[in-house]
Order: C-alpha cells, then structure tokens, then sequence
C-alpha cells in the first residue's frame, strides 16, 4: 500500500511543484522547485509498480490458489477395435409414392 500511496503522492507534489515552480520569479526557487518536480514524476511509475506487485503478493497470502483436480490419463482403445461401426444404424426412410 505504501508503494501506491507514495506513487499518488509524488504525482500529487510533482505537480504541485512544477506549477509552482512555472509560476515562480526565475532564481533558485523555481530552479529547486522545477528539479523536485522532475525527481518525483521519475518516481511515480517505480512507486506505482512497487505497490502493485506488493499487493499481488499479499493477494496471493490471503487467498491461495485452488488446487487443480488431478487428471486422469486419456484411455486408448484396444488395438482390435475400429472406430467404425460395422453395421451403422438405418435412418427411418419416407414412404415412395409408386403404387406398391
């Protein structure tokens, strides 16, 4: 959690400095303001990361993975059998109209 609270809060100060630091008379304020805005912009993505995977891994403590059912081996068919039937099933035919 710290990871991603830190991440939102440099973001929130590196914004807040570097307004201030547009909006400040040139000299050594804006310059200082303008590179704590630089530094803490560069660590928002590693904080933000950070943070996540911190909480992937507390995700994983507080909810294990299920176990998966153990499978059984495919059952192969005798050598002897085909796959084909011998005699297939008949279908039930219309009657012809012939006459018979």
């Amino acid at each position: 959690i710290f990871g991603l609270a830190g991440g939102l809060t440099a973001c929130l100060f590196a914004t807040t400095f570097a307004v201030l630091g547009w909006l400040a008379r040139p000299g050594v304020a804006a310059t200082y303001l303008q590179r704590y805005s630089t530094v803490l912009f560069v660590l928002v993505i590693p904080l933000l990361l950070f943070g996540a995977h911190c909480l992937d891994l507390q995700d994983r403590k507080t909810h294990p993975p299920t176990p998966r059912p153990a499978s059984s081996p495919p059952t192969n068919p005798p050598a002897h059998t085909s796959h084909r039937t011998a005699n297939p099933p008949r279908t039930a035919q219309p009657p012809t109209e012939r006459g018979e």
